[in-house]
């Protein structure tokens, strides 16, 4: 209730232009002034303002100070809300009635409709224009043309495509399983718009698949057939969107092509006429969809750096090497592409699959959440949790095709033919299940650079090299060659361990805490490592503002809040013990903290720690144990030596 009631209050004060007095808005919420003043002043409202201020002059009243960017983040953040409030099935019914109707109601048509009363349904269109008002549309009453809805088309239109997201929800909501995500979606829309007219519509959706040569992403085309259920109903109730008087796309060529193709099919489907701006419309909606098997219009050039730049990133932070994965490059910038447009365009989509992902595949989501930055920096974008979910899906198609996941990275120097390295290349590999050998190169071609970035260098020619992780080995690959390998993986090993307890010594630092405010907390702590020499200046604005739009939270203890790496100077993490949970996302609590700055260069040395909290994270035996440590000596010994562990 309490935060249903701020919620409104936020609502209510980006709506108005000039200062309100407390009385003013208690009136209008229903509260007493007091409620509103106390609000005003908790944690958790100024939590819904992101960084905005509220400013209280004597005389005149209050008044939010945001800047249209704060506006913006604001109102994207409480989009996502639904009504909660216990009448919800009547709200969701009276904003189909206004919507999809072509009757003139009055609020005794509404309150006959639902079997209540007119002072009821004023309420409930109260509560409704509280959820409409940031889409820039409102139902009003009027004695001699009833209720209807006022606004732009385009902004009633994406009204509307959220309130019949809410029927998706009511339908999914009792339904745990992932399998049954899609047949949900198809019982919403069949739900608002009727089968055989849903039926239809998506045949027409079919088309522009057809017609572009590739499929859609089953959720992105589940959002095209509601998008064009919504044109099409709104247009045959005489609603359309008004052309600009200018015959000029703005959209790309394919797109407007395809967009003239469905809105033919909906002209001879419904007898409508579509205007140039509704299949400008169209054909934003298809560009912002993912498609399987095509190729992106973006600059190859670009979108190949950049993802084989994230690539690398995640192939060290999850120590697999995806790198020389095809499919996963062109998955990747196909999906982004699009991906990236949606989210310029203010589209969002929900991932079914979001939940088992985090709980079954941690250490992939973590891996992607810290390494997506340069992406996310180059394209201006942040990948809220339903769109990682998204990217984690073709990461764990590309590490299955993996057939086991090897740690060791080898170089192999040989002086004989080709068949002779592929037989001690498979005879290796085969017997020591860490190492991959990644590259073969002749003797004659060999210089020491060569080794840069290999794990170990095993030379099988005659020519004797000296070096830290260089092992001689014969062509035939004895037992004695594998068993020094072997005491060379050990080894190898057995530095992770001790750069993980170096770090511990001098990049980590543990606090007990308690305070009961996350802003307040990430505050504290990146204030703490601004003074200390850690990070630059603006750490803290990256980190806020990464919060507010992708959540950190990694399961039912953790959070790993962290901010861009270009601001970091010297790489540490700060881990909080909390003498409290603190709400972190929504309801969701956690109870430690591993506040991280890293940046690029150091990144690697950092791996090893990262795989054992991915691993633990879901442990709430060990979580409770790092929880109570005394020190970070205890903490330390936990962590690094915990008998679960075992090394593959």
């Amino acid at each position: 209730m309490k935060e249903e009631r701020q919620k409104k209050l936020v609502l209510y004060l980006l709506s108005q232009t000039d200062y309100c007095t407390a009385q003013n808005i208690a009136d209008h919420l229903g509260v007493s002034s007091r409620t509103v003043l106390n609000d005003l002043g908790s944690p958790e409202f100024r939590s819904l303002l992101h960084g905005a201020n509220i400013s209280a002059v004597q005389n005149q009243g209050i008044r939010l100070e945001a800047t249209n960017f704060q506006k913006d983040t604001i109102q994207r953040s409480l989009k996502s809300d639904s009504f909660d409030v216990e009448s919800e099935t009547d709200l969701h019914k009276i904003c189909l009635y206004l919507l999809f109707t072509d009757k003139q109601l009055t609020m005794n048509d509404l309150a006959g409709m639902l079997y209540t009363n007119v002072n009821t349904i004023s309420r409930q269109l109260n509560m409704i224009n509280n959820i409409a008002r940031p889409y820039g549309c409102a139902f009003v009453r009027r004695s001699n043309l009833g209720v209807y809805i006022s606004g732009e088309e385009s902004k009633i239109r994406a009204f509307a495509f959220r309130i019949c997201s809410l029927e998706e929800n009511k339908c999914c909501s009792n339904d745990s399983n992932p399998d049954h995500a899609i047949s949900s979606r198809l019982a919403a829309l069949n739900a608002c718009f009727g089968k055989e007219f849903v039926k239809e519509v998506t045949y027409i959706a079919h088309q522009s698949e057809i017609a572009i040569n590739s499929e859609y992403a089953e959720n992105d085309f589940d959002d095209l057939v509601l998008f064009l259920c919504i044109m099409i109903r709104r247009i045959m109730l005489g609603h359309t969107i008004i052309d600009n008087n200018e015959n000029i796309f703005s959209s790309p060529v394919q797109e407007i092509y395809i967009g003239k193709i469905v809105a033919l099919c909906m002209e001879e489907k419904f007898n409508i006429q579509i205007s140039n701006s509704e299949i400008e419309a169209i054909a934003n909606c298809i560009a912002a969809t993912r498609r399987t098997g095509n190729e992106s219009d973006i600059s190859k050039e670009k979108s190949t750096q950049l993802i084989s730049r994230f690539i690398d990133a995640l192939s060290v932070a999850l120590n697999i090497d995806l790198r020389g994965d095809q499919d996963l490059q062109l998955n990747l910038q196909n999906h982004l592409h699009f991906t990236i447009i949606r989210l310029k365009m203010g589209l969002f989509s929900k991932n079914p699959l979001l939940n088992y992902i985090r709980s079954n595949y941690t250490d992939v989501y973590i891996s992607i959440m810290l390494t997506i930055e340069s992406v996310e920096s180059a394209e201006k974008v942040y990948f809220d949790p339903n769109e990682l979910g998204f990217i984690c899906l073709h990461v764990i198609a590309a590490i299955n095709r993996s057939i086991k996941k090897r740690n060791i990275k080898c170089l192999l120097i040989c002086g004989d033919g080709m068949s002779i390295e592929s037989y001690i290349k498979s005879k290796l590999e085969n017997e020591i299940s860490d190492i991959e050998i990644l590259k073969t190169i002749p003797a004659k071609d060999f210089n020491c650079n060569e080794a840069a970035g290999f794990d170990m260098v095993l030379n099988a020619s005659d020519i004797h090299y000296c070096g830290p992780n260089y092992i001689d080995i014969s062509t035939v690959v004895s037992s004695n060659d594998i068993a020094a390998i072997k005491n060379a993986v050990v080894s190898t090993q057995f530095l992770q361990i001790k750069t993980m307890k170096k770090l511990f010594k001098n990049h980590i630092m543990l606090f007990k805490d308690a305070t009961t405010d996350k802003n307040e907390l990430i505050t504290k702590y990146c204030n703490l490592l601004k003074v200390d020499g850690y990070v630059k200046e603006g750490y803290l604005r990256s980190v806020i503002e990464r919060e507010q739009f992708s959540a950190t939270k990694i399961s039912d203890h953790v959070a790993v809040p962290h901010g861009q790496s270009e601001l970091v100077i010297n790489s540490c993490i700060v881990i909080i013990q909390l003498q409290k949970p603190i709400f972190w996302k929504d309801d969701e609590t956690v109870d430690i903290v591993f506040l991280t700055a890293i940046d690029l260069t150091s990144s690697k040395d950092y791996n090893y720690f990262y795989r054992r909290l991915f691993k633990y994270s879901s442990d709430d035996k060990l979580m409770n144990e790092l929880h109570n440590a005394s020190d970070i000596d205890e903490f330390n010994i936990l962590f690094s030596t915990d008998n679960r562990d075992q090394t593959k």
